[in-house]
């Protein structure tokens, strides 16, 4: 099975990679960064789209059409506003999505079956979790709950294009960063817990074909699963600490197969008892009810904020 694991871009810029060369054919100038994967080596071609004066880092998240026009938003943090930007003929074109407060962190971007763009988001102001979408002239805004804080939310669409929403948020007895999930029935806002407990470092949601809500976090040091059958939901560790007692599973980001299979990837912390600690790519796959763990890239800083994607061949 090759996997593709695209980490953090960030350097000067914000950055979004849209295209994908293969060695012999790589550009003779620009700004290039290399990617490997498991299998042969690839140019990552990298534009700018906005300064990284104005935008936060780890506040970024990234959607490609079906026609292949990339889109991002992310948090500005000069202005305290959620930005969406589009790549078009001419460049990139950058809009406020909205600017009502501090706004805008830890922002999760998609689109449905129709390429109508939604954007999932935190109000710092009021502690609450938004969600945006656009109807092809103006941003449409709803709160999905009140006092949700909505720490990292990851949006998805089900089957009949309903918004999903994992995100870390407020349970009574177990503090304000407790997996969650907002499921929109087409009437109003479903909100649910998944487990009850404290989880940390990012949550992420995947929607499989049949419409079975997939879901992976860190509590506790161990990376965590859990996937929601037809009444409730079923978790289980899929990596826990490591000997030397270091934490795994953070900045996760799960991916499912055509079988239904997941495939998560996320950071492990080496064994170097000195600072700066290392932070190692991994990546879990379930197949035949059994966990599968790989380290692709063990380099310094590889494992923060991994984006994991399948494309049409599962690879």
């Amino acid at each position: 099975m090759k996997t593709h694991l695209a980490g953090k871009l960030l350097s000067v810029f914000l950055v979004v990679v849209f295209s994908i060369l293969p060695l012999e054919t790589q550009p003779a100038a620009g700004h290039i960064q290399r990617f490997k994967n498991f299998q042969q080596d690839y140019f990552w071609i990298v534009e700018d789209v906005g300064s990284i004066a104005s935008c936060f880092d780890m506040q970024i998240s990234s959607a490609l059409s079906k026609d292949g026009i990339p889109h991002v938003s992310y948090f500005d943090s000069e202005n305290s506003a959620l930005m969406h930007a589009q790549r078009m003929n001419t460049g990139w074109v950058t809009t406020i999505v909205d600017d009502s407060g501090a706004v805008g962190r830890h922002s999760s971007i998609a689109l449905d079956s129709a390429a109508n763009l939604h954007i999932a988001y935190r109000n710092m102001s009021n502690n609450e979790l938004e969600y945006a979408s656009f109807d092809g002239g103006a941003w449409n805004h709803q709160t999905v709950g009140s006092a949700e804080v909505g720490w990292f939310p990851s949006l998805a669409f089900d089957q009949d294009d309903h918004p999903q929403i994992a995100y870390l948020g407020n349970a009574p007895g177990a503090g304000s960063q407790t997996p969650k999930f907002a499921d929109w029935d087409g009437n109003q806002w479903v909100i649910g817990v998944i487990e009850k407990l404290f989880a940390s470092g990012s949550i992420s949601l995947a929607v499989d074909s049949n419409g079975a809500r997939h879901v992976s976090y860190q509590t506790g040091g161990a990376l965590r699963y859990a996937v929601y059958t037809s009444t409730r939901w079923v978790t289980q560790t899929v990596d826990s600490k490591t000997i030397g007692g270091f934490d795994v599973g953070l900045y996760s980001s799960i991916a499912i197969d055509k079988l239904g299979n997941p495939t998560i990837s996320y950071a492990q912390y080496g064994t170097n008892l000195s600072p700066p600690f290392p932070i190692h790519l991994k990546f879990a796959h379930r197949q035949g009810g059994a966990w599968q763990f790989a380290l692709p890239d063990t380099s310094s800083g590889a494992g923060f904020f991994s984006s994991l994607k399948l494309d049409s061949q599962d690879d």
